[in-house]
């Protein structure tokens, strides 16, 4: 053996020696889960019930470390309804935006707390308690700093590292981390100054994904603000005590919940407040989106509009300039240049184009920063790196697939808020009354393809199918949250029985059977729906014309109102997804008409257009008979109703109670029982 077949043999005994040596000393699970938040402990809490082998990673030394900062102000946005004049708990969640699923009836928000937006302070409280009362596996102190893998397809092993260098081997990650990054600007003046240090960053642009140039990002952030820290203020570092801003006029880059938020909260103090974005503001009473701007957050749009000093301004943010003089902050809103700069008497450079009354030449005392937060990429190497979304808006999230798994890494999936890809802008997927349903979703994918656990269903007789779905359209909470990403799946089988999937992903229902473990067939999706071209920033949703209560006219609902689709083959494909288009064309269609108290129990107006609609597709007599009038029907027709066939040819039918008879004979309705 020559001497260089020696060394080489050398270092491949070395190096298999230390990777059993790492081997050995990682520990490993079946599901990792990273971060200990909403999202990760509705996960956790269903793979605990199921008995699975996971982990939860958290950073902090608590659960929901993150409300311990936000939101700054301490208020929360999602509502807490003590109080709906109902008793059906699942009815009740659908207004109780806060707490999360278990089969404990004390972990509920409404349980810590009377207020209606409660304080982000009872929240930690609530989610720690949620941690310890269902003894889920929270491992705290645990920073996850790098996630890789040693090779490729879903059977490829992670590897996490924590601060500790400490690995962990797991064959499913799911990042919980939710969006905790804080978006910061960048194409504005003063960039240049981190120039020379970002010339790799600045040469891939912000499409580039590599994990080292995403740090360097992070590092060019802190950089920048070290140098430039009397120029923008952010949100997680502004003061939230209102006399700090007295007197002062004010700036805010932003036009979200966080913006709306800060102003609310100084406005009783500042000469002024502006705010600057590059798009109208969108209010959630137009778009029907939980995360556009809240009335509770809205005081500054009444003092805008009243001409009252504040005002809103779109403005595209990267292309501003910010230039300091004489202890004041001076906006070029035009182009970015700096050479637009005027005061109230007189240009500060000659050169600029600004006009005299240039909407914002007075100068400003503080620039408050409040444009949201994104996803945290750099926690990946090359070999685990998702990508992000396509889109301004959307990129903040990862990239995934409607069974919340990334695009382009097997077995990385996502829970929580950064999930919200899926429907952002649409549904609640964002926010906990939304994504702790989506949470058990994956939790059922994920029992159907690594353990072979179908997706639960119920079986009913189809007879009985009418009931059920009123049920849920009156009670469950997934599909009126989730509407447009959540529906129930109905599959009609040959022996007059059909089977019932509560909350399925709607955009898998053409990949059925794959993900639920039964064979799909003749099918029926229900899902919630507002109607088309209702929702949207400038829509006008209080016009006089605005619901209808005529079942003949509920395919022009607008309020969310259940919609139901037939098919007679299951799909085999889905149409591209649009703001109006979830599903594609049926063999029939039937809307339940929009209802005033969503109560969908009127026996005209909701429950007789839906059994003709499933008598239609079905093809048979949903009703239910009294033994005599089965045996009428039997002897004078060529067919006969369902109940009949299935149960009076049994000896399981009931004969018509005495006084009913009578009361019909009275009435001259005996004839007509049939």
């Amino acid at each position: 053996m020559s001497v260089r077949a020696i060394k080489v043999l050398a270092v491949s005994i070395v190096y298999i020696c230390l990777n059993l040596s790492l081997a050995t000393n990682s520990i490993y699970h079946d599901y990792c889960l990273v971060g200990a938040g909403p999202g990760g402990l509705q996960l956790g809490f269903f793979l605990e019930r199921a008995g699975r082998d996971y982990v939860i990673f958290e950073r902090d030394s608590l659960a929901g470390a993150f409300y311990v900062k936000y939101p700054r102000h301490r208020k929360l946005i999602s509502i807490n309804k003590r109080h709906t004049g109902k008793t059906n708990k699942e009815f009740n969640m659908r207004h109780d935006w806060n707490s999360l699923l278990s089969d404990d009836e004390s972990l509920l928000m409404t349980r810590y707390s009377k207020q209606f937006f409660p304080d982000a302070d009872i929240l930690v409280k609530y989610l720690n308690d949620y941690a310890n009362k269902l003894n889920l596996k929270v491992q705290y102190n645990t920073n996850i700093k790098l996630v890789s893998r040693d090779g490729e397809g879903r059977e490829a092993l992670f590897h996490l590292k924590d601060q500790n260098e400490t690995t962990y081997m797991c064959k499913n990650v799911v990042m919980c981390t939710g969006i905790s990054v804080e978006n910061l600007p960048w194409k504005f003046r003063g960039h240049e100054y981190t120039e020379d240090e970002s010339k790799e960053f600045t040469a891939n642009n912000e499409s580039c994904t590599d994990y080292k140039v995403l740090k360097l990002k992070a590092r060019i952030i802190e950089r920048f603000l070290e140098l430039f820290p009397s120029f923008f203020k952010g949100y997680s570092e502004i003061s939230t005590n209102p006399d700090d801003y007295e007197g002062q006029t004010v700036l805010i880059m932003g036009r979200g919940n966080s913006a709306f938020e800060t102003a609310d909260s100084i406005m009783g103090a500042t000469n002024l407040i502006h705010m600057f974005a590059r798009s109208r503001v969108r209010l959630s009473w137009e778009t029907h989106y939980v995360g556009d701007l809240r009335a509770v957050n809205n005081g500054i749009l009444d003092t805008y509009q009243l001409k009252s000093l504040d005002a809103l301004l779109e403005a595209p943010i990267e292309e501003i300039a910010v230039i300091k003089k004489n202890g004041k902050l001076y906006v070029d809103a035009l182009d970015g240049s700096g050479e637009n700069i005027v005061t109230t008497d007189q240009p500060i450079s000659e050169s600029g184009n600004a006009p005299d009354n240039f909407a914002v030449r007075e100068p400003y005392d503080r620039i408050i920063r409040c444009l949201g937060f994104k996803f945290d990429f750099t926690v990946f190497d090359n070999t685990t790196k998702p990508k992000p979304c396509k889109g301004m808006r959307s990129k903040k999230y990862p990239s995934i697939k409607p069974d919340y798994e990334s695009t382009t890494v097997p077995g990385l999936y996502f829970a929580g808020t950064n999930t919200h890809s899926i429907d952002f802008r649409k549904s609640a997927g964002g926010f906990i009354h939304g994504f702790r349903y989506t949470a058990r979703a994956l939790h059922q994918i994920l029992e159907w393809r690594n353990h072979k656990v179908t997706w639960p269903y119920i079986t009913v007789p189809l007879t009985e199918l009418v009931n059920v779905i009123i049920k849920r359209i009156n009670e469950a909470s997934g599909i009126y949250q989730m509407f447009g990403v959540l529906g129930e799946v109905i599959i009609l089988r040959e022996n007059g029985n059909v089977e019932y999937f509560e909350e399925f992903p709607i955009r898998l229902v053409h990949r059925f059977a794959e993900y639920t473990g039964r064979p799909a067939g003749p099918m029926i999706v229900l899902n919630m729906e507002y109607g088309k071209g209702f929702s949207g920033a400038g829509k006008d949703t209080f016009h006089s014309e605005r619901a209808t209560g005529e079942p003949s006219d509920a395919h022009n609902s607008n309020f969310l109102h259940p919609v139901l689709y037939f098919y007679k083959e299951p799909p085999t494909a889905l149409p591209l997804e649009t703001k109006e288009i979830v599903l594609p064309r049926p063999h029939r269609l039937h809307h339940i008409v929009e209802d005033f108290l969503t109560l969908w129990t009127a026996p005209n107006s909701h429950i007789l257009p839906l059994r003709r609609f499933i008598e239609t597709v079905a093809g048979g007599d949903l009703r239910s008979f009294f033994a005599s009038s089965c045996f009428k029907i039997m002897m004078t027709h060529r067919t006969a109703p369902i109940s009949c066939r299935n149960h009076y040819t049994q000896g399981a039918m009931l004969p018509v109670p005495k006084i009913l008879r009578d009361k019909l004979v009275s009435s001259g309705n005996w004839n007509l029982e049939s």
